[in-house]
């Protein structure tokens, strides 16, 4: 019999809000988990957008909640967290905006490099600061790592907490091998849920 409407304007700290939410989500997972390189480990908390413009936006505030969690859990002052799981955030986009595995994003970074289009594949190039310090951003901090057999973001800023490598997932397959923390993604990637087993 009755219907409630709760409308918040631009800038009245929605997104504030579900970013202290998942803040607390993430930490206490870790905290009532056994100690362990695993404990918390995979992904807390998925976050669903319909428009990549905005999932993007939004994926740029989260990185700095996740790089702040990050930078606590290795201090003296997260002592309780050093031995639990690293957290970190995974974009999760169509293929348009990012590509889907190690070798597209290397050919994509390879292009942008020399100056052209990412090309059809997707753009791995989403984060243009460092979403710690705030540092520019360019093809050249993003390096393909054979070992870990994953994409690395570097913070070009030898001053940076994260100069050897932000806790960002921007590629699929970095997602599906990691399971980030939170996973910000579009709707159709949800549609691949059915489709992919990998998902």
């Amino acid at each position: 019999d009755l219907a409630a409407l709760l409308w918040f304007p631009s800038g009245g700290g929605k997104t504030e809000a579900y970013l202290a939410l998942i803040a607390f989500s993430l930490l206490l997972r870790r905290l009532r988990e056994e100690r362990g390189v695993d404990s918390g480990s995979g992904v807390g908390v998925i976050m669903r957008y319909t428009l990549r413009l905005l999932t993007l936006q939004q994926f740029e505030r989260a990185a700095g909640l996740i790089c702040a969690l990050e930078d606590y859990r290795a201090s003296p002052d997260g002592k309780d967290l050093a031995s639990r799981a690293p957290f970190s955030i995974g974009l999760w986009v169509g293929q348009g905006a990012t590509p889907n595995d190690l070798a597209k994003a290397a050919a994509a970074l390879r292009k942008r490099r020399a100056g052209e289009d990412a090309g059809e594949n997707g753009d791995p190039v989403q984060l243009l600061r460092c979403p710690w310090c705030g540092a520019e951003l360019t093809p050249d901090d993003y390096h393909i790592d054979r070992q870990q057999d994953r994409m690395l973001v570097k913070c070009p800023s030898s001053d940076c907490r994260f100069r050897s490598g932000l806790p960002v997932h921007l590629i699929d397959s970095d997602v599906y091998a990691v399971r980030p923390s939170l996973v910000i993604g579009t709707v159709d990637k949800f549609a691949m849920l059915a489709w992919n087993e990998r998902s």
